[in-house]
């Protein structure tokens, strides 16, 4: 409090973390008491990156920024979208009244493999578990997980039995085990196993039960973990030899074989390089000079497992693509959480947009608690006291004037409060002006002048600041905190932010007619493909959300997405850039549809390999390629609006969300020291929840952290899920 009063606070954003942020501080019975908090929104919807919108002069579908889905692990962002459903309490007979109405359990998504010139469909497969999203536990040590990555992968050997390898020379050598690992005689009854048994086995499975046996001592904290871990390194060794020796001929033709190489030498090599990099003992952070890639191959994966669909996809997820690197320990903790501390299901998707499953019930709850909003109030500038120690005034421009003195962002849209796609006219005094002049203003490059600029001020308007804008705007609204400070200076020049593409087509035909055989059974992403629209997910199960005509109503909608190559970001000056980098979206699409639809949906092409436009949904009813025109493209070209990257090395250098350098300063977003330092939800949840901690001086949970280091205590070792253990994982769908 100041002199008695609740503490003013100006939140600058409303994207997922600033309004995590909002959503903690005033969970708290007092907060009223406590705090005032105003919410300064540059335009008529929240969200940020995660905005969606309505159009509502196209049947009320769903626009999004790109294509977002919800992974199992993200225990601090469901913790706190739960909490927001369950006191928003919207009566059972509404849609979307519960967050697991909100949100539909996944199982498998598909990676794309190219052999040679022709691509493949390669379905990963996870297994359902009990946990609930959102009922965050303490994850599995880096021991647990590598003792179930082994596990796995003798699995996997075992189910490969009508796979063809070369057989290993020498035949089997069981005794080979006494001289090496002599408590593995001990560890085979315990297990149940007959040494009878293994004196069957080949080889290669002596060597993972040996290699299985070790990780379950060393996750148990069983013995020496100094021994435990060079005899580890030295099975592995054996593994990975094997693997070149006998499993590297004719892998392009022998599709099951390439396939478990590739899973084995990747499960192989990062195994190895978890002990050999002192990941055990330092951390992930120990790793991230090294991109992970080079860190693979550095601990024995070959080039074709580096630049396989495998690896790639994890490039994919984070919009790396083939453009960009991927920092080692930051990828590394990211694939671990992702594969073996999932909740119920590998990824959950959302059942209508993200706008109406996330932002629209955080906005009504945060609402009703108290917290005051001012949309359309763009932030021009931030400027220090005079000794450069604090914020001491922050420039805004009122973009608008409102008619009724409040804005109402919200409408119905079948029984869903939902934000539209363009602000509501008819509640601005300028809104015809905006309508016909077809002004964006969420636009950097908007040609609309401000209504009115003017200044909040330290100790009047506010007493601290939480800075939620991206790192992307930053350089732009932040120049004198950079030029006063070293750490800013490194963290803009090093922190990168890139701007992405997406692109949404309505189709006639489901996604079977379009011709996708994995996609029988349920919705189906797809990634790994060709760039810029490297990422792909059938999003059909949202046309239920939307208004369409029965004369036009589409039976598929497809979401495209990834990163944008070679773009140069001109100064505000230049209007008509964003027009010109939509046309590029609208160009890669139909380069797509022409040259590489014949992959995901063939169905689609004639015989003569032209595009059948007619199977485009279009409101308009263009005829060849005009239907395009009725599709949505998105360039998220706009500061506010880019991806924030881990590249090589770059972890060092995010600011803690409670370390801003600047007393009255608290910052928040993905592009902080979040914990996981990539981009994504929970990134930004846990960054929300430092930033709430920071304000408040309270003790807030933040579930669901690992940071590699070996903990101090003996457990059980547990049972974590894995992906599918069967030889079903290596088959080709086509």
């Amino acid at each position: 409090m100041s002199n008695g009063k609740p503490q003013k606070i100006a939140v600058l954003g409303g994207g997922v973390s600033a309004l995590t942020a909002v959503f903690e501080l005033t969970s708290e019975a007092d907060w009223q008491q406590r705090y005032d908090i105003t919410v300064y929104q540059m335009s008529w919807r929240l969200g940020g990156k995660g905005a969606s919108g309505r159009n509502r002069q196209i049947y009320d579908r769903i626009q999004e920024h790109g294509l977002h889905i919800w992974f199992g692990f993200y225990d601090n962002a469901f913790g706190m979208l739960r909490r927001c459903y369950e006191e928003n309490d919207r009566p059972l007979d509404r849609p979307l009244s519960r967050w697991d109405e909100a949100f539909k359990p996944t199982n498998y998504f598909v990676l794309s493999e190219r052999v040679k010139d022709t691509w493949y469909d390669w379905k990963l497969s996870f297994p359902i578990n009990l946990m609930v999203p959102g009922e965050s536990k303490d994850p599995p040590d880096v021991e647990e997980c590598i003792w179930i990555a082994l596990k796995w992968l003798l699995s996997l050997l075992v189910s490969t039995s009508n796979v063809e390898f070369t057989p290993a020379e020498g035949g089997t050598k069981f005794a080979w085990f006494m001289e090496t690992h002599a408590p593995f005689l001990t560890k085979v009854v315990e297990d149940g196993l007959a040494a009878a048994h293994l004196i069957t086995l080949s080889v290669e499975e002596q060597v993972l039960h040996a290699a299985v046996a070790l990780a379950a001592d060393m996750a148990a904290f069983n013995g020496d973990p100094v021994h435990h871990r060079s005899a580890l390194l030295s099975l592995l060794e054996r593994l990975i030899t094997w693997l070149r020796q006998h499993i590297t001929e004719n892998l392009d033709s022998n599709t099951e074989a390439r396939r478990f190489h590739l899973l084995a030498e990747f499960t192989i090599a990062t195994i190895r390089g978890i002990i050999a990099d002192g990941v055990l003992d330092q951390g992930f952070d120990v790793i991230n000079h090294l991109d992970f890639r080079d860190w693979l191959k550095k601990h024995g994966a070959s080039e074709k497992t580096v630049t396989s669909p495998l690896v790639q996809g994890f490039y994919c997820l984070v919009f790396a693509g083939t453009y960009y690197t991927y920092e080692a320990g930051t990828a590394l903790r990211a694939t671990i959480r992702m594969l073996f501390t999932y909740r119920g299901s590998i990824y959950w998707k959302m059942q209508a947009g993200m706008g109406d499953v996330v932002f629209a019930p955080l906005y009504e709850v945060l609402r009703k608690r108290g917290v005051k909003f001012q949309f359309f109030h763009r932030v021009g500038n931030l400027e220090l006291n005079s000794d450069k120690t604090a914020v001491a005034s922050i420039e805004m421009q009122r973009m608008v004037t409102l008619k009724n003195g409040e804005y109402e962002p919200l409408y119905d849209v079948r029984g869903l409060p939902s934000w539209p796609s363009e602000p509501f006219y008819e509640q601005l005094v300028e809104g015809e002006e905006l309508k016909k002049r077809n002004i964006d203003l969420e636009s950097f490059w908007t040609d609309w002048e401000p209504i009115e600029s003017y200044q909040l001020q330290q100790g009047v308007d506010f007493d601290r600041v939480l800075l939620g804008i991206p790192i992307g705007a930053l350089p732009y609204i932040c120049g004198e905190l950079i030029a006063a400070n070293s750490a800013w200076k490194l963290m803009v020049a090093h922190v990168q932010a890139i701007p992405t593409i997406a692109f949404q087509f309505w189709m006639y035909p489901d996604i079977t007619g379009m011709g996708q055989p994995v996609a029988q059974t349920e919705p189906v992403m797809i990634t790994t493909f060709q760039e810029p629209y490297d990422t792909l997910a059938d999003m059909s199960d949202l046309l239920i959300r939307e208004n369409w005509p029965n004369d036009l109503a589409p039976n598929n909608v497809t979401y495209f997405c990834g990163p944008m190559p070679d773009v140069t970001l001109p100064p505000p000056s230049d209007h008509g850039f964003p027009a010109q980098a939509t046309q590029r979206v609208v160009q890669y699409a139909q380069e797509f549809l022409q040259t590489g639809c014949a992959f995901p949906f063939p169905n689609l092409l004639q015989k003569d390999g032209q595009f059948r436009w007619e199977n485009m949904v279009d409101p308009a009813r263009g005829t060849g390629p005009a239907r395009l025109n009725g599709q949505f493209f998105r360039a998220n070209v706009d500061p506010t609006e880019h991806y924030v990257l881990s590249v090589t090395d770059s972890w060092q250098y995010r600011l803690d969300p409670g370390d801003s350098g600047f007393s009255n300063l608290v910052l928040s977003g993905d592009w902080t020291n979040c914990l996981i330092n990539a981009g994504c939800i929970e990134a930004a949840a846990i960054s929300g929840l430092l930033a709430a901690r920071a304000i408040s001086g309270r003790s807030v949970a933040i579930g669901g952290h690992m940071d590699g280091r070996r903990k101090a205590h003996k457990k059980e070792v547990v049972v974590v899920q894995t992906v599918e253990t069967t030889v079903d994982t290596l088959k080709v769908d086509r």
